[in-house]
C-alpha cells in the first residue's frame, strides 16, 4: 500500500481497514491496488476463503462518495454495490463483490440486452430519487440543476487555468470567444429543458461499461458514484450514449442506440415526445461534464486530465448531441 497521493493518509486508511476487518471476522489472504486516479484509490481484499471484497478511498472533493453510496443501499437497494463498511467523515468504504465488469462481455449478444435490462432499472430509481433531492445536496453533492447551470457556466469560461487557455489541447482563444457568444443560447436551452416538467435527481456523470458489473446469478449493479450531481436525471445518458457509440462503432443515431434511449425514456412519459428534452439534456450534459473535469483536474499533472474540461467544451461547442 506505498505511493499514495499527498491527499491519503495511508497509515489511519490501513487502521480503519483492519479495524472493519476484524469486526467482520474476516482473516485476509492479501490486499492488493488494483486501480488509482489522483482523486481515489481501490484496494482488493482477497479473504482465506477466496471470495474478494473491495475497499475505496477518494480524494476530499469526492469524499460524498461513501456516503452516496451507502445510502443508495437503503434507498435503491440493488442499484449500487452493497456497502459494508463506510467512514462518513472521509471517504472510506469496504464494498461487497458485485461480479465482472459489464465490459468483459463487449461483443457478446448479451452485452446491449445488458444495457437495456439496466437502463429502466437506473430511470426507475432516479424518479424515486426525485424526492430525495435536499438529502442528495446535504450528502454532499455538487448541485447543477438548470436553474444553476448558466452562472456555473459563465463562471466556469472565467477560469483560465481550468480550461487550460491557449495550451497545448486546451481552448484556443477563438474557442473561448465562441462559447462566451453562445452563453445566451445555453441559458435558452436551461429553460426549454426545464419546461418538459422533470425534476432534477440523481446524475451519474461516469455512466460506462467499467462501472456497470454483472454478477453470476445475473444481477447488475452501477458502481463508481464519485462523478455524481444533483442534475437533470437525463444528464446520466451523455458518457453512456457517446462510449457506446465509439466501442460499437455506431453513429449516434443509430437504431441500437435510439432503442436504448427509448427504453430510458419510456420510464418517464411518452418517449416520441421526450426525445427533444433528451437532445437537449444531451446538450448541456457536456458543459455539466466539463464542470466535472474542472474540479477533478487540479488534482492530477497528467495532461489529458488536466484538459478534459476543455475536451468537453470543445463537444459542445461543436453541436454534437
Amino acid at each position: 500500500m506505498m505511493d499514495h497521493p499527498r491527499w491519503h493518509d495511508a497509515a489511519a486508511y490501513r487502521s480503519w481497514l483492519d479495524a472493519q476487518l476484524v469486526r467482520l471476522g474476516w482473516a485476509p489472504a492479501r490486499i492488493t491496488r488494483p486501480h488509482r486516479r489522483p482523486w481515489s484509490i481501490v484496494f482488493v481484499i482477497e479473504r482465506g476463503d477466496g471470495a474478494c471484497f473491495y475497499a475505496k478511498a477518494s480524494a476530499p472533493p469526492l469524499a460524498y462518495e461513501a456516503n452516496l453510496t451507502a445510502a443508495l443501499d437503503c434507498w435503491a437497494p440493488g442499484l449500487g454495490p452493497r456497502v459494508l463498511a463506510v467512514e462518513r467523515e472521509r471517504g472510506w468504504f469496504l464494498l461487497a463483490d458485485a461480479g465482472a465488469p459489464l465490459r468483459a462481455q463487449l461483443g457478446s449478444p448479451a452485452y446491449l440486452s445488458q444495457w437495456r435490462r439496466l437502463l429502466p432499472r437506473f430511470a426507475e430509481a432516479q424518479r424515486a430519487l426525485q424526492e430525495r433531492a435536499d438529502s442528495l445536496l446535504a450528502l454532499g453533492l455538487p448541485d447543477r440543476r438548470l436553474v444553476r447551470l448558466p452562472a456555473l457556466f459563465c463562471a466556469l469560461l472565467e477560469d483560465r487555468p481550468a480550461l487550460c487557455l491557449g495550451e497545448e489541447e486546451g481552448l484556443s482563444e477563438s474557442e473561448w470567444l465562441g462559447l462566451r457568444a453562445r452563453l445566451p443560447t445555453f441559458a435558452e436551452d436551461c429553460a426549454r429543458l426545464a419546461e418538459f416538467s422533470i425534476a432534477p435527481s440523481l446524475h451519474h456523470d461516469d455512466f460506462h461499461d467499467g462501472n456497470i458489473f454483472a454478477s453470476d446469478d445475473g444481477a447488475l449493479t452501477l458502481a463508481d458514484w464519485g462523478e455524481s450531481a444533483l442534475a437533470h436525471p437525463f444528464f446520466s445518458l451523455r458518457v453512456a450514449l457517446r462510449y457506446l457509440a465509439y466501442r460499437l462503432e455506431l453513429a449516434a443515431d443509430a437504431p441500437e442506440l435510439s432503442a436504448l434511449a427509448d427504453a430510458y425514456l419510456a420510464l418517464w412519459g411518452d418517449p416520441e415526445r421526450l426525445r427533444p428534452a433528451l437532445a437537449l439534456a444531451l446538450r448541456l450534459a457536456s458543459v455539466n461534464r466539463a464542470l466535472t473535469w474542472a474540479g477533478l483536474a487540479p488534482l492530477s499533472a497528467d495532461r489529458e486530465d488536466r484538459t478534459a474540461a476543455a475536451a468537453w467544451l470543445r463537444v459542445y461547442l461543436q453541436g454534437e448531441g
